[in-house]
């Protein structure tokens, strides 16, 4: 897990387009259905690092039920970029 980011993205095996995702992106998500009608909405965000050649991505969700209260989930992805 990267715990740092002092550590600047190796450059020479990092794609150059990896690198313009670095920092938070929040926001809120709409989901559709295949035939593009409207299913929910929920707020999240994702945190992109890069460290070396260590890429992490952590996912944060937060959805509310059918009484408003909000419940959240997190993902982390972490790969090695070579």
């Amino acid at each position: 897990m990267i715990t740092t980011s002092e550590i600047a993205p190796d450059l020479e095996q990092v794609p150059e387009i990896f690198t313009r995702h670095i920092g938070t992106w929040k926001g809120e998500y709409i989901k559709t259905d295949q035939q593009g009608h409207f299913s929910r909405s929920f707020v999240g965000s994702f945190t992109i690092a890069i460290a070396g050649n260590q890429y992490q991505q952590v996912n944060k969700y937060e959805y509310a039920d059918k009484d408003g209260v909000f419940d959240g989930i997190s993902f982390i992805e972490e790969m090695r970029i070579a």
